[in-house]
């Protein structure tokens, strides 16, 4: 069974709209979805950022996949480009793990687990955004995929 993990920086409350467009997105997918987030609780920025990146790939060592991390200096990918790497990604492995970092990034050391890193465009965006974009264009690959027509081109 193809499953999609979501490791994520940040807790998003039952409330916060990014959790409901999340929410709405994944349910329309018929992959398997699995969000993990964790929110350090120290306050010193070098520390949290390690404590996270060693979430990370506490999270990493334990889902057997395919890693892709959302990365500033990753790839950019047009969607139908992106379902294409979805597409393969499950021809050659059952899961397929995201990593979205905290504020300040992922260490080298989460960053040489990646098999992927894609770019979600040249502006910073919130990691609460960035979690709704990725849940839209996870949703959208699905479309392409299958035909869909929530994806139009041109």
């Amino acid at each position: 069974m193809t499953q999609i993990n979501i490791i994520a920086i940040g807790k998003l409350q039952a409330n916060d709209p990014e959790q409901q467009l999340i929410g709405n997105y994944l349910k329309r997918l018929r992959w398997k979805t699995n969000l993990v987030s964790f929110e350090s609780k120290i306050k010193d920025a070098a520390q949290s950022n390690k404590e996270e990146n060693e979430f990370i790939l506490s999270k990493l060592s334990s889902l057997p996949g395919f890693n892709i991390i959302l990365d500033e200096k990753g790839k950019h990918f047009t969607s139908l480009e992106f379902a294409k790497l979805i597409s393969n990604s499950f021809n050659n492995h059952n899961h397929i793990n995201f990593v979205i970092g905290g504020a300040d990034g992922l260490t080298q050391a989460t960053k040489l687990r990646a098999n992927e890193g894609i770019c979600l465009g040249k502006l910073t965006w919130p990691h609460k955004l960035a979690r709704v974009m990725l849940a839209e264009q996870l949703y959208r690959s699905y479309s392409i995929i299958q035909n869909h027509p929530y994806h139009r081109e041109g």
